[in-house]
């Protein structure tokens, strides 16, 4: 479904080191759209902004798409912000794993590929559009 339609999609998201704990810390963002993704991607424009460092500009970039944090007692993105209790390398973590939300994992990518492959198609489907009648007497 594009996410346009669904305006308040989120991705939740495990840091690696956090995968084994039960219930893993998660961090919920909000889904991106395209021009998000870019804005999002900014951040490794050295170009961008020489001002402030990359460490910096991953952690600011990340603030506006979270949402909220699940299994992290009463944080909240409101009162807690992302660059209190994460290091810069889970910053990069979890913008790549955001910035990678969309695609498609292989699995997915598969069972895609294996319900197009299978619908039946009929001979009106591949038949080219047929020009509307014209009704109106002249």
């Amino acid at each position: 479904m594009p996410r346009a339609l669904n305006p308040n999609a989120t991705v939740e998201l495990i840091l690696p080191g956090d995968r084994k704990i039960d219930p893993p810390p998660t961090f919920v963002f909000k889904a991106l759209t395209v021009s998000e993704e870019d804005q999002l991607a900014l951040i490794y424009d050295a170009e961008f902004d020489k001002k402030s460092s990359l460490t910096k500009r991953v952690q600011e970039a990340l603030e506006p798409f979270i949402v909220a944090y699940k299994n992290m007692g009463d944080r909240t993105p409101e009162t807690e912000p992302l660059s209190r209790f994460i290091n810069s390398a889970e910053a990069f973590d979890l913008a790549n794993q955001l910035m990678s939300s969309g695609r498609l994992d292989l699995e997915a990518k598969k069972k895609s590929e294996l319900q197009v492959s299978s619908a039946p198609v009929s001979s009106a489907d591949l038949a080219p559009p047929q020009p509307a009648e014209n009704n109106s007497k002249t």
